[in-house]
């Protein structure tokens, strides 16, 4: 439930601009678990928790050269 939960408050802030770098930081965070987990417990391709930690991780990077 944490990781949903943690998914539904970085969507709830990135459509917030004051808050979007730290929501997309906290989504890149939960995607490095996902690629974990993965990797480690669940078995298959972890292409689609890299495609999302690669477009969250470069969301926070160019909105924290905006604040």
């Amino acid at each position: 439930y944490v990781p949903g939960l943690l998914e539904i408050l970085g969507a709830i802030g990135l459509l917030i601009p004051r808050y979007t770098f730290y929501a997309a930081a906290l989504l890149a965070i939960v995607m490095v678990g996902a690629v974990v987990s993965v990797l480690s417990v669940l078995g298959g391709s972890p292409a689609p928790a890299i495609a999302l930690l690669l477009i969250t991780a470069t969301i926070a990077y160019f909105r924290k050269e905006k604040q």
